[in-house]
């Protein structure tokens, strides 16, 4: 998968899951741009924002403003979706 088509992937996700048809800030296109140079796959910040709109459906008040509310989430499961390769060649 190119850049672009991550980019897009992710974005069109997360302004799905703000409601608004608002472009991403030049903080959610760095992260995005981060996980893709660090090889995190496409489903892992899919599978985060995911979570997080189960979660503001429950928390309606909750407002969900950038990337950057999931990237925790993404560098943990990242982290253990690395561990689970380890020797699975």
């Amino acid at each position: 998968m190119n850049e672009e088509r991550y980019a897009r992937e992710i974005g069109d996700k997360f302004i799905q899951l703000r409601g608004r048809g608002f472009d991403l800030s030049p903080l959610d296109y760095q992260l995005i741009d981060d996980w893709f140079k660090r090889g995190v796959p496409v489903f892992i910040p899919l599978n985060a924002l995911a979570g997080a709109e189960e979660y503001r459906l429950r928390k309606p008040e909750l407002r969900v403003r950038g990337l950057s509310y999931i990237s925790e989430e993404v560098d943990a499961s990242f982290a253990e979706w690395l561990e689970g390769r380890v020797g699975a060649q």
